[in-house]
């Protein structure tokens, strides 16, 4: 039961990681929650599923849409980038010196558009069933774990250390890193602050459609305009217990909170059922908590990003 329960913790915790990386990336630049960063995430499910339909494959129980999917995932990512980059340019950008609570106000406004869109593309009466790239599973010394299961562990940690190594090592990443701790000494030393943030919002729409493309490839999934809600909710718990700004912090805090919503579940299940897989998000909460109290700014709070 343990191996079981802490593959599926791993499984939650890689899809919260890959939407926390991109929300605190835009935090680290504007000291603002982007809301409408977790409706990115929905509509890169979204635009999986439609392009894996393009492809000419099919959808329903048994199908399987091998490599296929690799595309339909990048051209989400490609597309999500772009809007992302686009939302910068024409909404965020404006108001880069204006009150937080303007930038605050305009981030929900695109959280609303961004759904209300998708509403209109796709019948928002009706959920969309995905299906899963293959088929079986991989069973190593007697441990079974679906092939839709393997595919996130694989390429979750992939997405993440190449982000880790393009904004560590790179100078791309090295100057957004030095636009994030102090955007007016950066800008003195001919960093465009503008560029980096550019950058940075266009990473950040890609890192959310990867995470909603994993989640279309697994089976039973349905996709609906709302679906975004949960997994923001959980993103900003991630950002607050690892840390404002901290991209380690987000990391950590991705995977502390799913691996505490699959044991507590997992654990809690039998013997007390009224708060059990249905209340899974409880247990993340309950960790939080409990961090806030030792550490009121995070695990990583005032850390280098």
């Amino acid at each position: 039961m343990l191996p079981q329960i802490l593959v599926n913790g791993l499984y939650q915790g890689s899809v919260y990681t890959l939407i926390a990386l991109g929300l605190t990336m835009v935090f680290g630049l504007w000291r603002i929650p982007n809301f409408a960063h977790g409706n990115v995430f929905m509509l890169g499910a979204y635009l999986t599923h439609f392009f894996v339909g393009c492809f000419g494959l099919s959808y329903e129980p048994g199908a399987s849409s091998g490599g296929y999917f690799f595309a339909a995932m990048a051209l989400s990512m490609v597309i999500c980038a772009l809007l992302s980059a686009a939302s910068y340019l024409s909404l965020f950008r404006p108001l880069r010196h204006a009150s937080p609570m303007n930038t605050l106000i305009v981030a929900i406004g695109l959280f609303i558009i961004i759904e209300r869109t998708v509403s209109l593309i796709w019948d928002p009466s009706r959920s969309y069933p995905t299906a899963p790239p293959w088929e079986g599973q991989l069973t190593v010394l007697g441990f079974s774990v679906s092939y839709q299961k393997l595919l996130v562990l694989i390429v979750a940690p992939i997405l993440i250390l190449f982000l880790l190594v393009l904004v560590k090592y790179t100078k791309v990443g090295k100057a957004t890193r030095a636009a994030a701790q102090d955007a007016e000494a950066a800008a003195l030393v001919g960093i465009s602050v503008d560029r980096m943030s550019l950058i940075t919002f266009a990473l950040a729409g890609a890192l959310a459609a990867a995470a909603g493309a994993l989640i279309a490839a697994y089976p039973g999934t349905h996709l609906f305009p709302q679906m975004a809600h949960r997994y923001t909710f959980v993103a900003f718990v991630v950002i607050i217990l690892g840390g404002l700004g901290s991209m380690v912090g987000a990391i950590v805090g991705g995977y502390m909170i799913g691996l505490a919503e699959s044991l507590g579940a997992g654990y809690t299940n039998g013997w007390l059922p009224i708060v059990g897989t249905g209340y899974a998000e409880y247990y993340g909460l309950i960790v939080l908590l409990l961090i806030m109290m030792l550490k009121p700014t995070g695990l990583f709070g005032g850390a280098e990003t």
